[in-house]
């Protein structure tokens, strides 16, 4: 009320809640104990109480920009001074507490206010994911440049990023074969702004590797493939090996067994190689590296005997004269390298096999952006000039929508880990 003085400031008690209305709440005297008839469930009261005169009011009055709670019980209360600087520092909220009741201006009036806002963001979230492309994108390639799957993926997103007029960027996640880089991409907002370039070493790894924290259809999903490519069997020409044969029994001379090198335990290269040494009866021994560039330059070096890599790996290196190819993993590696025959072909029957490429995308990621991130996949794939730069590489386009490549990727994991066991890599 105007002129009337203003209470103590004890009378006063910041808190979080609005006070529930009330019908009474008559203290005669302070007291550090509330009585019986101002106990309510939820009520916050103070431990002290200061009376006021008989002046009528309410003071209940709460923190600025915040809710309060009535908190001083008296059998009489005052209000402070109408439009004076304490008066406006305080929002009334609804309560009732000697009679008086001010109008509802705190919480719940916010939450009223807040409540269309939040109707609309909620929203807009799922909106906002169907926007694409992003201002830019990210492409995840956990191996190490220079790879099969970097040197593809580049030249995929370079007409990607001129066709979706965005950014294309490629991220090389090094470590753990493919591991941490795949990983990263699982913990990444299914928003459309995060990508996976793996080799079919992705899925080697996930089958003899217990401890692979992800798995396909569960936290990643298949986008598409991108494309396939045989993969060589690569040695020093220090050796002059002149057949797979020549090296076989150079290998069975050797008392301590020989050496094969790949891009690290579970990649396609290190199953390739396994599989090599048990059929062709050799005692071989595995020397994991980073990555396919360094298990080449191991082999090309002579520091071990030999190694497989995918085509962009290992023939432009042959032409060069800087190493030499023997067999290949495929009848189609003859299309890239003339002359160079199968592993049967060579007298080593009973495997074979491509190494693939494709796009992966956190889990959650709606379908309409994994089409249309592989429908420009396609778009770039069909291009002549990225027909001709595949071939120069050893590998040629091979499309494979969204969902049936996700269900080729589930099995070739399965696969891997029947012919891992049955050439010699266990689980671990």
């Amino acid at each position: 009320m105007p002129g009337a003085p203003w209470p103590p400031r004890r009378a006063w008690i910041r808190a979080s809640r609005t006070s529930p209305p009330r019908q009474s709440c008559r203290w005669t005297t302070c007291s550090r104990r509330r009585t019986e008839s101002a106990a309510r469930p939820g009520l916050r009261l103070p431990t002290w109480c200061v009376r006021s005169s008989s002046t009528p009011g309410c003071p209940i009055f709460p923190p600025r920009g915040g809710p309060g709670i009535a908190v001083c019980r008296a059998d009489t209360c005052r209000s402070p001074p109408s439009k004076s600087r304490r008066w406006r520092s305080r929002v009334p909220l609804s309560c009732s507490t000697c009679g008086c009741t001010f109008p509802d201006q705190g919480g719940q009036t916010m939450k009223r206010m807040l409540l269309p806002f939040l109707i609309l963001a909620a929203v807009a979230a799922p909106l906002r994911a169907q926007e694409f492309p992003p201002p830019q994108i990210r492409v995840v390639v956990p191996f190490t440049a220079g790879g099969g799957t970097d040197v593809i993926m580049r030249l995929v997103a370079q007409h990607m990023a001129e066709s979706l007029k965005t950014t294309v960027i490629i991220d090389n996640r090094v470590g753990a074969g493919g591991v941490i880089g795949s990983k990263h991409v699982a913990d990444q907002a299914p928003d459309g702004r995060t990508f996976l370039a793996v080799a079919s070493a992705f899925g080697v790894r996930a089958a003899i590797d217990r401890t692979v924290p992800y798995e396909v259809g569960k936290d990643l999903v298949g986008v598409g493939q991108m494309a396939r490519s045989p993969s060589f069997m690569v040695v020093s020409t220090q050796h002059g090996f002149k057949s797979l044969q020549d090296l076989i029994a150079h290998a069975k001379k050797q008392p301590q067994g020989i050496h094969y090198s790949s891009a690290g335990v579970g990649s396609t290269a290190h199953l390739h190689a396994a599989a090599t040494a048990h059929l062709a009866g050799i005692k071989a021994e595995h020397v994991p590296q980073r990555g396919t560039p360094e298990a080449v330059n191991d082999a090309m070096a002579g520091r071990v005997l030999y190694a497989f890599a995918p085509g962009p790996n290992a023939i432009p290196l042959a032409r060069a004269g800087k190493l030499q190819i023997l067999v290949t993993t495929s009848p189609a590696g003859a299309n890239f390298f003339p002359g160079v025959p199968s592993l049967a072909q060579a007298g080593v029957a009973g495997y074979e096999g491509d190494d693939w490429f494709g796009v992966f995308a956190p889990a959650g990621t709606p379908m309409a952006i994994r089409e249309r991130f592989a429908a420009e996949m396609q778009k770039a794939l069909a291009l002549p000039a990225v027909k001709e730069r595949l071939a120069t590489l050893g590998a040629e386009p091979a499309f494979m929508g969204s969902a049936q490549f996700e269900a080729f990727a589930k099995d070739y994991v399965t696969m891997a880990r029947k012919l891992g066991e049955a050439v010699g890599i266990k689980p671990q």
